[in-house]
């Protein structure tokens, strides 16, 4: 492999890396705001102070950390597997099994940025001229219009989740196709 090649493929690697990290560090802290809303959740209702809008916050807090932890696991390789035979597979039957789930997270990841895109319908929306409320209107599509149920913010900033997870899904499924890190003894 030429030097381009291999310092492209460690740039890429190390960018690979430095998303992963930055999805841990945001899943690490909406994992520690979930703490608090819970904890200040049980605090007011003992006090038997209503906060209506706690268990929603917590609810979306949670949404995030779990989406952002995904994209997490799969850079780290650490997602949900089954490997009860890939312990009896010869290696290449591995590499070759490792490279086709590879692949079915990169298709889940397509197929979750087109959903993203028909929900979210940028091109809609610029039409609409940014107008949330022309644009439900013009599609019966809320998804800007739609406030949270306890607190009115636009239902659309939590669920930004979906397409930054697919990006994020479809970035780390190719990075692993393109550039796979080298597995312990290899050269």
């Amino acid at each position: 492999m030429s030097e381009t090649a291999a310092g492209w493929k460690s740039s890429l690697q190390k960018l690979d890396a430095s998303i992963g990290n930055a999805e841990r560090l945001l899943a690490g802290i909406f994992c520690g705001l979930l703490c608090l809303l819970i904890a200040l959740n049980i605090l007011v209702r003992m006090l038997r102070i209503p906060v209506f809008w706690v268990d929603e916050v917590a609810i979306y807090c949670m949404v995030w950390m779990a989406f952002l932890a995904a994209g997490s696991a799969v850079q780290s390789s650490e997602h949900v597997a089954v490997d009860i035979l890939t312990k009896f597979l010869p290696e290449k039957v591995c590499s070759i099994l490792d490279v086709v789930v590879t692949l079915i997270l990169f298709a889940i990841g397509i197929a979750l940025i087109i959903c993203a895109w028909i929900w979210f319908d940028p091109i809609g929306i610029l039409a609409s001229g940014g107008n949330a409320e022309l644009f439900a209107e013009r599609n019966l599509n809320f998804i800007y219009s739609e406030p949270t149920a306890s607190f009115e913010a636009p239902k659309a900033l939590f669920w930004l989740v979906m397409p930054i997870f697919s990006l994020s899904l479809c970035f780390h499924a190719a990075v692993k196709l393109i550039a796979p890190t080298s597995k312990a003894g290899e050269a």
